[in-house]
């Protein structure tokens, strides 16, 4: 009696060890894969995980059917145990794809195409693009990988030039006036600068807007029905969109898909109505696009494209190196200027270079963006509800360079309001801002080429 039921679970057990193996796999994939999922970021080394996985299922559906077929004529159990280990492995298979499904969309919390580009420091474990947002995410500084340069950007890096510019304006007369001075401005400069007709915010997205009075306080704020997501939103509360900022996505999502019509377009520089560009505009920006860390993934010819801000808007100076929700600013930006420079060799010695863009970096009033982030910009847009300017980190963590012009070549005209985004009338201390964002302004001119005169 003994003999017996000690020999049947044993026998059980030989009988069906292919069909344990298989479950040995199914608990290591359920553990390996969602530990990624936790840890892993970067879309390639999970798509290299699903390829060696999916391979490991093959060999143990081979041997499975090896040693199950090798006994099968001689027994109506091991028939029976084919049988269990096929089910087995169709089980397996199911969760499997499951869980490959759950990791893919986990990759998508930006909503962004980024099918040719691979993310944040997968290009090589020893380099990143972006060593700044890399500190934001890990905590640790790596080196900023080569530029991307093809042999063609050093012999020809006039390929990194606009091909085409445009001016957003919703045509009130102050912002034809100015697209008039500037398309005079660029034309010896073989930028051919037009019109686009922004997006009105008030008028399209005015509906979407109700105000209501606090009876606690019997002040009138505005509430905001947030088109994508339903929610009504109070103003000054997360995702609530001005009118101005809604027209302004609309706009740039406009201009994108008109440009991606146009198969020859390669890259673009596009200006907000009230940019001033510094006096030497043109001589600093091919200085600036020379530089193959600043020009050459913005060149028509870049392996990877992304986006280059001749100006940029940064508010606070950050809590870098602490690590926490404040820490991006212009601490971590002075680090990341003083550790390109160091291992960067100059071409133009005096002229302005560029630093990577972390997180909290705005400044969408003068940019070129290269053909290959146009539609994932455009599927950021339709998916989120922030300003139009946070869509820079987002392309930064999606594989994406990013990175701003030091020091600005151009920056916003706050004398004015803008027919754009008409909530920047209260931003009117040039000087204040001026010193906050670092720009020169003792280096700007008006959009004719006159000096730029600020009341102190």
């Amino acid at each position: 009696m003994v003999e017996v039921s000690v020999k049947k679970p044993c026998g059980w057990l030989a009988e069906r060890k292919p069909l344990l193996g298989l479950l040995l796999i199914l608990i290591g994939l359920n553990y390996f894969l969602w530990s990624i999922a936790e840890t892993n970021e970067n879309a390639s080394e999970i798509l290299l995980v699903k390829a060696r996985a999916a391979a490991a299922l093959d060999a143990a559906h081979h041997q499975t059917l090896t040693s199950s077929t090798a006994t099968s004529n001689n027994s109506a159990d091991q028939g029976e145990s084919v049988e269990d280990h096929e089910k087995a492995l169709k089980h397996l298979r199911t969760v499997f794809g499951d869980i490959s499904r759950v990791l893919e969309s986990s990759q998508r919390k930006n909503r962004l195409d980024v099918q040719q580009v691979m993310p944040l420091g997968v290009e090589s474990y020893d380099c990143v693009h972006n060593p700044a947002r890399h500190f934001e995410r890990t905590g640790a500084w790596r080196p900023e990988c080569s530029p991307m340069a093809s042999p063609s950007f050093h012999r020809y890096p006039e390929n990194a030039w606009p091909k085409k510019a445009y001016l957003l304006s919703l045509g009130t007369p102050s912002s034809l006036d100015a697209f008039q001075k500037c398309k005079a401005r660029f034309k010896p400069h073989r930028i051919p600068l037009s019109l686009f007709p922004a997006v009105n915010g008030i008028e399209r997205f005015g509906h979407l807007y109700r105000a209501e009075k606090n009876k606690a306080t019997g002040k009138i704020r505005h509430v905001y029905h947030n088109p994508r997501t339903g929610r009504e939103i109070p103003e000054g509360g997360r995702d609530y969109l001005t009118p101005g900022e809604e027209g302004y996505r609309a706009s740039m999502r406009k201009l994108f898909s008109e440009l991606l019509k146009d198969e020859n377009m390669t890259n673009v520089l596009v200006l907000d109505d009230d940019v001033l560009f510094s006096c030497n505009f043109f001589e600093d920006l091919e200085n600036l696009l020379k530089e193959p860390r600043c020009g050459a993934h913005v060149s028509s010819d870049s392996e990877r494209g992304g986006v280059l801000l001749l100006g940029s808007s940064i508010w606070a100076d950050g809590t870098y190196p602490q690590r926490g929700p404040y820490l991006s600013g212009w601490k971590i930006v002075d680090e990341d200027l003083r550790r390109s420079k160091a291992n960067m060799a100059r071409i133009v010695m005096n002229g302005p270079t560029c630093f990577n863009a972390p997180s909290k970096v705005f400044g969408s009033f003068a940019v070129i963006f290269h053909r290959d982030v146009l539609q994932p910009m455009i599927n950021w847009i339709d998916s989120t509800s922030r300003p139009f300017d946070h869509v820079f980190e987002a392309l930064a963590d999606s594989g994406y360079i990013v990175r701003a012009a030091y020091p600005s070549i151009a920056v916003q005209d706050l004398t004015h309001e803008s027919s754009v985004d008409p909530s920047r009338h209260n931003q009117r201390n040039m000087q204040q801002r001026a010193k906050l964002h670092r720009w020169p302004l003792e280096r700007m001119c008006k959009a004719n080429g006159e000096p730029l005169k600020i009341k102190r």
